[in-house]
């Protein structure tokens, strides 16, 4: 035990600890064992087991407002790098001995002979009741002793074990006279700076006062009742100009029936304009200027935050940046003054406001719109990029001289006319390893991830919510897979051909933006897209294996891609020759007739398995058939027939009505009476398959005749209601019970 021999007969003041029975343990709430130090031997005891200063209601140290009183302050010396970089600077034994304070020191659990870590308990001369008070001494005792630990403010603070043998204790001076003499200190020099800030005041009001005696000004400033004088002093502070303050000031004027004239409601807009913003406040008018714009989207007022990219409430704004707030003594009316910056900046703003927002990467637009487009992330430069150019026509397009001048033409289109509307999709399908990921990185990393983005999830475009779409120039829908959703097939038609978007974010109104949106799906799986019978948007490219996982061949592309490639590739986009591009007119592949057969309905499979002949006898339309006719209920009971064997809980079940339109496509006519046994009843006219195969060759197989249809009331409707068999809702209750 190394006790300092000189000071240990003579013992400093006793106090009081509360200690638990654990070591080490943060968890531990209660401290009930009370042990007054009265010795060295108590000290190093006591400090055996965690402890805390004071005395809590319960013995709960988990609410500081327990405290119940404590004879004893503490310091904690850690002599860390951040306030003791150097060993010159560390907190000794020596310097604290030198202090001639009353204490008890003991070293804390790492304490080593090179680098003291101590902690330093200061009894008081009375014992402290308040903990308001307790933590007013302990914060001014942290002032004071700069290379202490800071964070030891708390009155319900913990203090771990400490096992090392380092413990003494030294007569002297009481903290408490110390830190009275440092709060008188601090009260003298508060007077000192009041007296100065008044004697300055009564200078600007004598000032004022002149002033307003100069302009003939009839009304006295320095009057602190003076409600317009101090509404003008407070809007000129704000940064508004003599003519809004005037504004102001009679509007006032008439509401609170003051009568005043005029020139005089001119003479104090005159010199509330002359007052300066304070520089915090400017500050503060900076940030959010730096970082919001007040605009108008669709017919709502909306605040626009540059870093998130979305829209702010007004009320949402005020609640974000609530801490805008400066508090000060107004000079002339001598009253404390709060400016709530975000609020005051709002109404500023409104002045100069943008009155729209848009979303435009071509149009010069008028000087009170906002656009939101910020440029792509490469800046196009002549270069070499033959290496990227092979991998798509090669690689990509699989060859496909035609594919790749669609493909590299669909690309420039959406560089060179982005707000125009491309409505096809390309579809790049292959195994992993393949390349396909390589060309959409390199083409958000063009764009820049602000105006791109990539989605691993096709039905993710479904949801209610769909602001990550806002602002989009291309959108990746990496590795997915599509389900047979006809909400999906819905939203990527809309998506696809529409010139506008709704963009729903949360908590907000929907509203309506240029529809900017380019899509490219790539994906493992057969099934990546709603691809119809009649398909006129989605060009399936069957993307080349050749180099799947040729690691070498790969890191020269991305070389090539990451050394100036993409910055030439972007500059052979934008001067792609398209006068001869026709961005309606898609190629067509093997690729997608095999996608085909995902998309086919179950009838779709049905009927054109009963033209092959593929079905047995009791699934067989044509089985039936006699005399090239068949009765519609017998029909209807051959469909069912199939339906309940084949069919999955996605599968639609048709109705009679539908079962007609069905077969009208593929020329099997409805008559409302044939002879058939003997018997006339309605049924179908059944053509031969030759003849059925012939019109599958020249006629289109639209999965709806848009034009009027014939419903099972005979009622017609033209234009107005068509029966889809692509828009029937899944597991509707009207198609699934007969």
């Amino acid at each position: 035990m190394a006790i300092n021999n000189e000071i240990s007969d003579t013992l400093a003041r006793s106090f009081t600890l509360y200690r638990s029975d654990v070591q080490m343990n943060i968890q531990n709430l209660f401290y009930p064992i009370k042990e007054e130090i009265n010795s060295l031997d108590d000290l190093h005891r006591v400090c055996g087991y965690d402890h805390i200063m004071a005395e809590m209601e319960n013995h709960d140290r988990r609410v500081k407002k327990n405290f119940k009183c404590s004879n004893v302050l503490i310091l904690d010396f850690d002599n860390d790098e951040k306030r003791c970089p150097t060993p010159g600077d560390y907190v000794t034994i020596d310097y604290i001995k030198s202090l001639g304070i009353e204490c008890w020191v003991h070293s804390s659990k790492s304490h080593t002979d090179d680098k003291h870590k101590l902690h330093l308990y200061l009894p008081t001369n009375r014992t402290i009741y308040d903990y308001r008070e307790w933590e007013k001494y302990q914060k001014k005792l942290v002032e004071m002793f700069d290379k202490s630990d800071k964070a030891i403010k708390n009155c319900n603070r913990l203090f771990f074990t400490s096992k090392t043998d380092e413990y003494w204790c030294q007569r002297g001076r009481n903290i408490i006279g110390i830190l009275d003499e440092e709060f008188m200190k601090d009260k003298v020099i508060d007077q000192q700076k009041k007296k100065e800030q008044n004697r300055e005041r009564s200078i600007r009001k004598n000032n004022l006062q002149k002033w307003s005696i100069d302009n003939n000004w009839k009304v006295d400033i320095s009057n602190i009742h003076d409600s317009l004088v101090i509404i003008a002093a407070k809007l000129g502070q704000r940064g508004y100009d003599s003519d809004e303050i005037l504004n102001e000031l009679e509007k006032r004027n008439q509401n609170e029936s003051l009568n005043r004239p005029f020139d005089e409601l001119e003479r104090i807009a005159m010199w509330g304009a002359d007052r300066e913003v304070r520089i915090d406040e400017r500050k503060a008018y900076e940030k959010l200027d730096s970082r919001y714009i007040v605009s108008a989207v669709g017919g709502k007022f909306r605040i626009y935050d540059w870093p998130s990219r979305s829209f702010f409430t007004k009320q949402d704004f005020l609640d974000i940046e609530n801490n805008h707030k400066i508090k000060f003594i107004d000079e002339d009316t001598d009253e404390e003054v709060v400016i709530d910056c975000a609020r005051t900046w709002i109404d500023k703003s409104k002045r100069y406001r943008k009155i729209d927002c848009v979303f435009d990467l071509e149009t010069e637009l008028p000087d009170d719109t906002f656009n939101s487009f910020r440029g792509y992330n490469t800046t196009p430069r002549e270069g070499e990029c033959d290496l990227i150019l092979d991998h798509i026509k090669t690689i990509i397009c699989n060859r496909d001289e035609s594919m790749y001048e669609w493909f590299m033409g669909w690309l420039a289109f959406m560089f060179q006319q982005p707000t125009k509307k491309i409505p096809s999709v390309p579809v790049l399908i292959s195994d992993e390893g393949t390349g396909k990921s390589t060309i959409t990185d390199m083409l958000i990393d063009i764009i820049g991830t602000i105006h791109s983005t990539m989605i691993s999830d096709i039905d993710t475009i479904t949801q209610n919510h769909n602001a990550e779409l806002q602002e989009k120039l291309l959108v990746v829908f990496e590795e997915s897979t599509y389900g047979g959703s006809q909400k999906t097939k819905g939203m990527l038609k809309a998506f696809t051909g529409n010139k506008t978007v709704r963009i729903e974010p949360k908590f907000m109104e929907a509203y309506n933006i240029t529809n900017c949106l380019h899509f490219i799906i790539a994906s493992n799986e057969d099934w990546a897209a709603p691809v119809g019978e009649n398909n006129r948007r989605y060009v399936i490219m069957q993307v080349s294996d050749e180099r799947r996982n040729d690691t070498k061949y790969f890191e020269a592309l991305n070389h090539c891609i990451d050394s100036g490639g993409k910055e030439a590739f972007l500059h052979e986009l934008l001067n792609w020759d398209l006068s001869d591009y026709n961005a309606y007119k898609i190629p067509h592949t093997e690729a997608e007739e095999r996608m085909k057969t995902h998309g086919r309905k179950l009838h779709e499979e049905w009927i054109r398995s009963c033209i092959d002949h593929e079905l047995p006898p009791a699934y067989d339309l044509f089985s039936k058939v006699k005399e090239g006719r068949i009765t519609s209920t017998e029909a209807y009971k051959i469909y069912l027939e199939y339906y309940n064997t084949y069919s999955s809980k996605y599968d639609t079940k048709l109705r009679p009505s539908q079962l007609k339109i069905l077969l009208e496509k593929y020329g099997i006519t409805h008559s409302k009476s044939i002879r058939f046994g003997g018997v006339v009843t309605s049924g179908y006219i059944v053509p031969s398959i030759a003849e059925i195969r012939k019109n599958m060759k020249s006629a289109p197989m639209n999965d709806l005749d848009e034009q009027s249809v014939v419903i099972a009331s005979g009622i017609e409707y033209d234009n107005i209601l068509a029966f889809s068999l692509d828009s029937i809702d899944e597991g509707s209750s009207e198609c699934s019970n007969y």
